[in-house]
């Protein structure tokens, strides 16, 4: 009997358009349900040679869909997969696809169920739970084909066919440092936003999907700008989307620039649902207000901030004014830098960095680490040589570096710093000797920074300031 896929990639025979396999002890189905038939089906015998046995299980080498009914399926289970050889990768996908299809709709006493029941033991089977304590199927496929790891199979449950999905390779081979969903602006031209921190992150090995909460021609310190701006809907439809598909899994959220209240309030829906997915997410918040006195967003964000997101975050990087802002307090001195932190570490993240403080006419770094609730935190400060120019995305930069290195030493939050300072500091130097090259006043305008030509100091920083750690 010849044997075909139908258009929801379930494997059928010509003659009656079933199902593969039958159940000793089904029941015949009643009128409001759904009926889910099985029938055997022939397939050209194997050659013994091909034939193995492990573990009690007769297995034969799977060459074509017809071999799939050689198959002992109700011997068979997640660990035995591993001792089948299929003739190619194609191959073994449809194979996985037929047998989770048949798990999930013919495998049971009763074959027919109503189609909400039978709905959910398909995806039960199919689905790999976004906590990454998933059920691996193993392959072994025969001539260039061989797998020489584990390999996870991925498929969205929501679709309304049996569409199988390609490997989700971020997750099934994750990288040794995460998965961020970054939140932030997007320019076309120009290094802002998610410009100036998806780059960086990548180099510092970091899978990073960037969700651009506004998209415009250039950043906004143009004489004109153009684009548009993404709303609290569009986001959450973003998100829906992402978890109709079993994507949301994120070891961190990075969150920038947020102009609105709505928007804002969308972010805490967002940083709960991925909380729920992955309850070890870490959320690193730059809380961008303004700056050297002047607010950039309107003033009943700074609310929202203070008694919302501070409370849920995991890494804070305000600069002098937003830490004000979000303490109620004046900072005009180290020891008030220090305070503030305190201050920030009860009301939530565990790690705050104030990440530019003027005192005296220096500029500070103070960050500070409450590694246990109640537990005085260790707190330091890099001293950091003014450079005379003013650039854009530079506190876009500095926070997707803050919590690169932070990842990478998360016990050590004065290592990271010297890192990203270090990093940060290499990439300024090299913008504004660029920028001389040409015959540009550096003080006459605000200069986009040299991220590409930069990569090398992202990956391998030279430390030359080191963080003093207070007594």
């Amino acid at each position: 009997m010849d044997c075909e896929w139908d258009e929801n990639d379930v494997l059928v025979t010509q003659a009656d358009g079933e199902l593969f396999g039958n159940e000793e002890d089904e029941q015949p189905s009643s009128g409001n349900e759904e009926e889910v038939s099985d029938s055997d089906v022939s397939s050209e015998s194997t050659n013994a040679e091909d034939e193995e046995c492990h573990g009690g299980i007769e297995v034969t080498s799977i060459n074509n869909v017809a071999d799939f009914a050689n198959v002992e399926r109700k011997k068979l289970n997640q660990e035995n997969f591993v001792k089948h050889d299929f003739a190619n990768r194609e191959l073994a996908f449809k194979f996985y696809n037929w047998y989770a299809r048949i798990k999930g709709f013919s495998a049971r006493k009763d074959r027919t169920r109503k189609k909400g029941e039978t709905q959910k033991l398909g995806q039960q089977h199919l689905a790999l739970f976004h906590s990454m304590l998933l059920q691996p199927l193993l392959l072994r496929i025969r001539s260039n084909f061989r797998f020489s790891r584990e390999t996870h199979i991925f498929r969205a449950t929501n679709s309304r066919d049996s569409y199988m999905a390609p490997p989700l390779l971020s997750l099934a081979l994750p990288s040794d440092t995460g998965r961020v969903l970054s939140i932030q602006s997007h320019t076309v031209q120009g290094y802002v936003g998610n410009k100036s921190a998806v780059f960086p992150l990548q180099l510092l090995g970091y899978d990073v999907d960037p969700l651009n909460s506004v998209q415009f021609s250039n950043h906004t310190g143009y004489p004109t700008f153009k684009g548009q701006v993404l709303n609290g809907q569009q986001l959450w439809d973003l998100i829906e989307g992402l978890e109709g598909n079993d994507l949301l899994y994120y070891t961190h959220l990075l969150t920038g620039y947020i102009g609105s209240v709505s928007f804002l309030n969308t972010i805490l829906e967002v940083v709960s649902k991925l909380r729920s997915v992955n309850p070890g997410l870490i959320y690193v918040c730059d809380p961008v207000l303004g700056d050297e006195g002047k607010l950039y967003v309107p003033q009943e964000l700074v609310s929202v901030y203070r008694e919302k997101v501070v409370p849920i975050a995991s890494m804070l990087t305000p600069n002098q004014l937003e830490a004000e802002l979000l303490t109620g307090f004046r900072i005009q001195s180290e020891g008030d830098g220090r305070e503030a932190c305190k201050f920030l570490h009860a009301a939530g993240p565990s790690k705050v960095i104030i990440t530019s403080i003027n005192i005296d006419g220096n500029l500070l770094l103070i960050g500070s680490h409450q590694k246990e609730k109640g537990q005085p935190p260790k707190q330091f400060k890099i001293v950091i040589p003014k450079i005379p120019a003013y650039f854009t995305g530079t506190g876009d930069l500095m926070t997707a570096l803050l919590l690169g290195w932070s990842n990478k030493y998360p016990e050590n939050l004065e290592i990271a710093a010297e890192l990203a300072v270090s990093s940060l500091q290499a990439v300024l130097h090299r913008t504004l000797s660029d920028y001389k090259r040409v015959g540009h006043d550096s003080q006459s305008t605000s200069l986009e920074i040299r991220l590409i030509q930069s990569q090398d100091d992202i990956r391998n920083p030279q430390v030359e300031l080191k963080a003093e750690i207070y007594s």
